[in-house]
């Protein structure tokens, strides 16, 4: 049957080599585990259930004699099953006891034997007592097969009947159940003597039933014989466990000494014993479970010496019988031997050069490693340390960097190495040293000495095979009397080459070595000595002082005086920043002038071809800017600000005044705000802290100006106040900041309230897009303002502050745009005309919002444009300020000097950008004419003798002109000086007419004559009454008679002594009215007052004046204005002009007499 199943497990799972068999009895009652060795695939299994124990008896009396039934004999089970290869099978086992016979009772039954989930065997049951009831007393009947468990099932034999009538043979025990070679033990013999008193026999294991007791005559009572015991035995082949291969995890004796062995292999699934050595020495066994068949590991300890060894594995055993031949075991001896590779992360120190040789001693050295408690050293003639010197193997020499090694001999080469030990691990080996104990060196042989230059040269030798270091000696002289200083016997270290320095320029010095070691020096006597002669060094440069840097050159320049005169030397700059020029250019070859040096501290040294770098030009300073600081606390750091320091705010600042600065920093979380009129000059940088709670804030009116055109870097907040709008107003608007949305200007305007020009028509823009810089855009009053109470309004620009050159968008030719201020700060008009020809030269600026209105008693409020250009400014329709009597009226006229965040109408009259740049900007207190807004003064720089002309009626209706003489103008069109009428009024326009042209604005050229004249026209749409009055005149006119001529009416009215009301009917009148400065028309030989004669004549090219009055002031100018002579406090009635520098031409001769009559006249030179 065995013999079967090997051939079938063979068939059935060809993965193992199948080699031997096992059969395992249980014969001790009692439950015990039994794991099957892994990799058996099936186990053939018998038990035997055990037996009934035999009847007792009684004391018979009178019937002689008593023989008790015989016990049953236990059941038989038992099969062939298959095991799991995927787990490691357990099996429960239980071997049942016989039953035990009684004293005069009923023998007890058995118990069951039983392979959980596998096998139940019954047991057989007891005999019956003879105690005199029956005759007979059954046997005990045997273990049923059909209540047990198996493949085969055996009933056991019933045990025989007991006896009471002579010869009363007690029954026998029935036999245990036999299936085939399964033979179940017999049962007890019957008791048979004729008067025999006894108990009965046992039963025979496995499973055989115990006889009935007997009892005779005169006799005891007797107990039935014990039932055998029941048993188990179970039978398997084991596989044959090899290897394919075998590997092993590095050890880290920091971490541990165990290293992880894998097995690769015919490893079925189960728990195995594994038998290894280490380097050929045995080990414990350790233990190893294979969860996934064909792999397993181990863990094997014990591996704290570094290096590598050798781990081998002789056999694998599975299953866990204390009797060794029950498991499956393999030799193993292929693919069985891995390296366990010990190692250790502790830091391993650096084992330097051996010193100190003598001819019996070395010391050797390393280096520190930190938290190292002690040092280890190991002392080898062989590299490989396969033997060591004495006790250096792994010696502990103490928390030591330096041990002295002595007794060694002498030119035997040693081999030292250490290990750290950092409190919890030894380290790696360090690398290894080789080092040799001394013998007296040999002479030293001279090489050739190089790099001879200036204060240096580099001898170099042949090395000394037996010498550990070299000693040096310099001189000035060959018997080396005496030595440069230092180079006396210097040890220079194991060497054959050494640099020389310190020396002087062209000199001669001799030199010489000496090996060394730890037996002794080279004899001096037998020193090569050698000679070398520096170079030429040039002389010493000398510096005019430092040009320090300025806020506006941020770099000092230093002139470099007493260099070569030549021009092919060079200059090295060393210091904060190195560098190197090439000099001997200009006429002077002997200096050389160094710019751009930033803040810090230089050297310079010069050499040419053939000669050393000179003594070096040392500790030249270029100082930084001064930073002046605010803080609290302190004030300013140092005094008031200047453009010539930095400055930073340190904390938070509210101006009253200007602060100047070259550059400005605004520290994190500091806010800094510049009040109204106040302006912050910065030449160069503004930088505000990103960070949280930094602010920079311009009220209203203030102005950032800056210089130069550097990069700022953080925001700033400006505001600017309107004065009061309606909901339905329009402000006029321009960004100073990037990037800067619309929308966040005014967020509470209507969407479709937001609007740019495109040059010809106003366009919806969406507000939610960044305002172009330089361009121009109205927007609405906030939906929450009234259309009847005005209520000022205050936009909030945030954003980078622009700065430097900046251009608008680009523009066509011949239409009119609204471009805007780009900076914060105020824009000088006169500037920006005079940088932009493409403009027509006149700026017009919206005053007010409210759409003129035509009413039945002919109210007006009338809308315009305020102008401005070269000539100067013209109101529009005034403000709440205007009065129409024109003593009273404060309307506002342009300045010149456009404010922050204000846009303005230009037209063009060619294609381009308007460049802007900062020589345009002004500071705050040119800052505040915000249209609309309150009046300004006007601030004149060109010489402008200018006069302001209202026009009005009794209803409201406004409108002003201007005629200035101004240096630079001329009588013809130009475009910085004339302002064409942008007539937006519908119902009334006032200008002067010239060259075909309709002017608000007319410059005419200098000198100004008081026999010039103007034409003035005008359009109106209603007729009536309408006034001509003087706004206001320039200081210089302010003594002039002014008059207007109606050519309609012929009168000639002087508009110094009153206003000049008159009436006109519907239309438009170009001619009908001039502005003249004399009475009446006069020749060119009289003043007004014949008292004040003055005659002025040509003869030889000599201008003769003479007057009846003292003479004061005389000027001449040609036709186009420009002054060709003039003298002041001349004091007589009579003056001559000789050598007049002019061709023959038309020229004017203003005089002016002591009693400040003065007048002008013609003649031809």
């Amino acid at each position: 049957m065995r013999k079967y199943l090997l051939t079938l497990q063979l068939f059935a799972f060809p993965l193992f080599f199948y080699a031997q068999n096992k059969t395992v009895s249980f014969s001790s009652v009692g439950t015990s585990s039994f794991y099957v060795p892994a990799g058996v695939s099936s186990v053939t299994m018998s038990a035997w259930g055990g037996g009934g124990a035999g009847g007792g008896s009684t004391v018979p009396g009178l019937t002689l004699q008593r023989a008790a039934g015989g016990g049953g004999g236990g059941a038989f089970a038992g099969g062939t099953y298959s095991m799991s290869l995927s787990i490691q099978t357990t099996l429960s086992i239980t071997v049942g006891k016989g039953g035990a016979g009684a004293l005069s009772g009923n023998g007890g039954a058995g118990d069951n034997s039983s392979i959980t989930g596998y096998l139940i065997a019954l047991a057989g049951n007891g005999g019956i007592v003879n105690n005199g009831t029956v005759s007979n007393p059954a046997g005990g009947a045997g273990g049923l097969a059909s209540g047990s468990t198996g493949a085969t099932k055996v009933d056991g034999v019933s045990g025989g009947a007991g006896e009471t009538l002579l010869p009363a043979v007690t029954g026998a025990g029935g036999a245990g159940g036999t299936s085939g070679a399964d033979v179940g033990g017999a049962g007890g013999a019957s008791i048979t003597g004729l008067l025999a008193n006894s108990s009965g026999n046992p039963g025979t294991q496995p499973g055989g039933g115990g006889s009935g007791g007997k009892s005779a005559l005169l006799g005891s009572a007797s107990t039935g014989g014990a039932g055998g015991t029941g048993k188990v035995v179970i039978v398997y082949t084991c596989p044959t466990y090899s290897l394919t291969s075998i590997s092993a995890s590095t050890v880290n004796i920091c971490t541990g000494t165990s290293s992880t062995i894998t097995l690769n292999g015919s490893l079925p699934v189960g728990a195995y014993s594994v038998a290894y050595q280490v380097d050929g020495v045995t080990q414990t066994p350790v233990s190893m479970t294979v969860s996934t068949s064909g792999t397993g590991t181990f863990t094997a300890p014990g591996f704290s010496a570094l290096g590598s060894k050798s781990l081998t594995v002789t056999s694998l055993t599975s299953g866990t019988s204390g009797n060794a031949a029950d498991n499956c075991a393999s030799t193993i001896s292929a693919n069985n031997t891995a390296s366990v590779n010990v190692t250790s992360s502790g830091t391993a120190p650096v084992a330097l050069a051996g010193t100190g040789a003598t001819c019996t001693q070395i010391t050797a050295n390393w280096q520190s490693v930190s938290g190292s408690t002690y040092y280890t050293l190991d002392l080898s003639t062989d590299i490989n340390f396969g033997s060591f010197v004495g006790t250096y193997n792994g010696l502990n020499v103490g928390n030591v960097l330096t041990v002295n090694i002595t007794g060694l001999s002498n030119a035997t080469t040693y081999y030292y190495r250490v290990r750290a030990f950092n409190g919890s691990c030894l380290s790696a080996y360090s690398n290894t040293i080789t080092y040799k104990p001394a013998v007296s060196p040999g002479n030293v042989v001279l090489q050739a000495a190089t790099n001879t230059f200036c204060a240096v040269f580099t001898a170099n030798w042949s090395a000394e095979v037996n010498a550990v270091s070299y000693l040096l000696d310099v001189s000035l002289v060959n018997t080396f009397a005496s030595f440069v200083s230092g180079y006396n016997a210097l040890d220079i270290g194991n060497v054959t080459t050494y640099t020389v320095t310190g020396l002087a320029g062209s000199t001669t010095y001799y030199y010489r070595l000496r090996s060394k070691n730890g037996c002794g020096t080279s004899a001096t006597g037998t020193a090569t000595v050698q000679n070398i002669t520096t170079t030429t060094q040039p002389g010493t440069p000398l510096n005019d002082p430092v040009v320090q840097p300025t806020c506006d050159v941020l770099t000092g320049t230093v002139v470099l005086k007493n260099l070569p005169n030549r021009n092919d030397y060079t200059i090295t700059q060393t210091g904060t920043f190195s560098n190197t020029y090439s000099g001997g250019i200009g006429a002077d070859w002997t200096k050389y002038t160094i710019t751009g040096l930033a803040p810090g501290t230089y050297n310079f040294t010069v050499q040419y071809p053939g000669t050393c770098a000179s003594l070096s030009l040392s500790s030249i300073v270029v100082n930084a800017l001064a930073t002046n600081t605010y803080t609290i606390a302190g004030g300013w750091s140092l005094g008031t600000p200047t453009t010539s320091q930095n400055v930073v705010f340190a904390d938070d600042f509210s101006s009253s005044g200007d602060v100047n600065s070259c550059g400005c920093t605004i520290n994190a979380g500091k806010k800094v705000t510049i009040n109204s009129s106040n302006t912050l000059t910065v030449r160069n940088a503004l930088i505000v802290d990103s960070g949280a709670g930094t602010a920079l804030t311009f009220k209203t009116s203030s102005s950032l100006v800056q210089v130069n055109s550097a990069v700022n870097s953080g925001n700033i907040s400006y505001e600017r106040t309107s004065p009061g709008i309606l909901k339905k107003d329009y402000l006029y608007w321009s960004t100073p900041v990037n990037p800067q949305r619309l929308i966040d200007l005014s967020s509470g305007t209507a969407v479709t309230k937001y609007f740019g020009f495109d040059g010809t028509q106003w366009v919806v823009t969406d507000r939610t897009t960044n305002m172009v810089v330089g361009k121009g855009y109205i927007i609405r009053g906030p939906e929450s303002y009234s259309n009847t109470v005005k209520v000022a309004f205050t936009g909030i620009f945030s954003g980078v502050p622009n700065n430097g050159n900046l251009e608008g968008e680009s523009l066509s030719s011949g239409k009119s745009y609204l471009v805007g201020n780009p900076y914060p700060s105020a824009l000088n008009a006169d500037a920006l005309l005079s940088a932009n020809s493409l403009l027509g030269g006149t700026i017009y600026f919206w005053t007010h919002n409210t759409p003129v209105q035509l009413t039945y008693t002919n109210q007006y409020t009338t809308d315009d444009y305020a102008s401005y250009n070269l000539s100067g400014g013209v109101s529009a329709k005034s403000d709440p300020l205007h009065s129409g009597i024109p003593a009273n009226d404060n309307g506002i006229k342009p300045t010149g000097k456009i404010a922050a965040g204000q846009s303005f109408f230009v037209t063009t009259v060619a294609a381009g950008k308007v460049q802007f740049n900062n020589l345009m900007r002004l500071g705050g207190t040119n800052n505040n004419q915000f249209f609309k807004a309150e009046s300004a003064s006007k601030e004149t720089t060109l010489v402008k003798k200018r006069i302001w002309l209202n026009m009005t009626n009794t209803s409201g209706a406004f409108k002003q002109l201007l005629v200035g003489y101004i240096e630079g103008a001329t009588n013809e069109y130009d475009s910085n000086y004339d302002g064409i009428s942008f007539n937006a009024n519908p119902y009334l326009d006032f200008y002067s007419v010239a060259n075909g042209n309709n002017y608000v604005i007319q410059g005419r050229a200098l000198p100004f004559v008081d026999t010039d004249i103007v034409s003035l026209g005008y359009r109106t749409t209603i007729a009536g009454d309408f006034t001509i009055s003087i706004d206001e005149v320039d200081d210089s006119m302010s003594e002039q008679a002014i008059y207007i001529e109606d050519k309609t009416t012929g009168e000639i009215h002087n508009l110094k002594q009153s206003n000049y009301t008159f009436t006109t009917a519907v239309g438009t009148f170009s001619d009908r009215l001039v502005l003249r400065y004399t009475g009446k028309t006069l020749g060119t030989d009289d003043f007004e007052n014949t008292n004040n004669a003055v005659v002025v004549s040509v003869k030889n090219r000599i201008i003769n004046v003479s007057s009846k009055e003292q003479l004061k002031d005389i000027f001449v100018y040609d036709v186009s204005g420009k002054l060709l002579f003039s003298k002041s406090k001349i004091g007589n009635k009579e003056f001559q002009i000789q050598n007049l520098a002019s061709d023959n031409q038309m020229v004017l001769v203003k005089v002016i007499l002591e009693n400040d009559v003065r007048g002008t006249k013609k003649v031809v030179f």
